[in-house]
């Protein structure tokens, strides 16, 4: 089972109160990624009524991707989210239960369970509007053609997200 929505965990408080640098890339692209709708794409992947409750998909998404923006390990990432208040904030990780929200091996399960065809509608949903078919809109609304870019991401590691 898996939650078909998430609810901001950051009050604009808190985000004014933890977070000095409102142009912090991971700012900006929590803004941008135009996550319920990724959320609604993945949803098929996991059985509506079986199982326990699953980590939130909103946050496992992000962990994984800012793995991969940052190139880090599964293991560091975690330390990263618990460590780090714009990963955190990226993540949706809310403070209680921060340290103990996630194993290292939830996002190995995650990318299993995905697959190429889940990875593929990720990469799909954050193509920049010039790769978008169709897409008519001067304003970037993923944000996230950046993850993609050799700057950001080796062509080994563009190829595993």
């Amino acid at each position: 089972m898996i939650a078909q929505t998430f609810q901001d965990a950051f009050s604009a408080q808190w985000v004014k109160d933890n977070l000095s640098n409102p142009t912090h890339d991971l700012i900006l692209l929590r803004r941008l990624i135009p996550w319920q709708s990724i959320i609604d794409r993945l949803t098929p992947f996991y059985h509506a009524s079986k199982g326990r409750n699953g980590q939130s998909l909103r946050t496992t998404l992000a962990v994984s991707l800012a793995a991969r923006l940052r190139q880090f390990s599964d293991r560091r990432v975690i330390e990263e989210v618990k460590e780090n208040r714009y990963v955190q904030y990226f993540c949706n990780v809310p403070d209680q239960g921060l340290q103990t929200f996630m194993n290292p091996s939830t996002l190995c399960r995650f990318r299993k369970r995905l697959g190429t065809q889940g990875m593929a509608i990720i990469r799909g949903c954050l193509r920049s509007p010039e790769e978008r078919p169709g897409h008519q809109s001067r304003y970037d609304a993923s944000g996230c053609h950046r993850l993609r870019e050799p700057h950001y991401l080796s062509h080994r590691r563009q190829a595993a997200l």
